[in-house]
């Protein structure tokens, strides 16, 4: 199929702030975005997919972002955002109506994180690190009788442990998605056709460990 170019207003507002003698930073912003010509896919009734220009489309949201240092060695950080995106018309020939959400653009999202510093050496400082990061539900598809309509939201925590060098030289072990979440992520179509009730569903990365050494000149 063929689809021309999408075009995009976004009119955004926000503030940046420091308190307790820059301990305390906290940032934030709204925006509204105005979005003519959505290029989305969809899923025809004969299983193939295209990609076409929907229309229009409206996006509400705001973020917020907090990082503290209760200490000289402690950071602590938190992160919160929320996007309300929708078509503002019905697109003929599919099920998407004026109103739904946009695919792929979860609501709610958030991270916290905190790190923790330690000298070792004359040469090192140690640090331990742990973040979490939370995406919520969101729609794969327009057809809100298929099975693959929505996808649920995970969350996805980390972990890091190292010595940073004064010479440049940085160790580090790491676990990626601590608790081996299975989050799914995307709805690939196939090279064909999709059937109705069997798709390909993407997950995240699994649990993974390993060990970075890196060197800044």
């Amino acid at each position: 199929s063929k689809y021309g170019p999408d075009y995009l207003w976004n009119y955004e507002a926000g503030f940046k702030s420091a308190w307790l003698d820059r301990r305390l930073q906290v940032n934030g912003s709204v925006y509204h975005m105005a979005w003519k010509d959505v290029q989305q896919q969809i899923v025809l009734g004969c299983g193939y997919n295209i990609t076409a220009n929907f229309g229009e489309a409206t996006s509400n949201g705001g973020e917020l972002e907090i990082s503290y240092l209760p200490t000289n060695d402690i950071t602590l950080g938190l992160g919160a955002g929320y996007n309300d995106a929708h078509l503002d018309n019905d697109v003929p020939g599919t099920p998407a109506k004026n109103g739904d959400r946009l695919t792929n653009v979860p609501r709610f999202s958030g991270s916290a994180s905190g790190e923790y510093r330690f000298p070792v050496n004359d040469a090192y400082e140690g640090f331990v690190r742990g973040d979490v990061s939370f995406i919520g539900n969101a729609t794969f598809l327009y057809d809100r009788t298929s099975p693959f309509y929505r996808r649920g939201g995970y969350a996805v925590t980390n972990l890091r442990a190292g010595l940073r060098g004064g010479n440049g030289l940085d160790w580090s072990v790491y676990v990626t998605n601590v608790f081996d979440k299975r989050g799914e992520t995307d709805l690939p179509v196939a090279i064909s056709a999709d059937l109705p009730t069997t798709r390909r569903v993407a997950i995240n990365q699994p649990r993974t460990i390993g060990f970075t050494v890196g060197y800044s000149f």
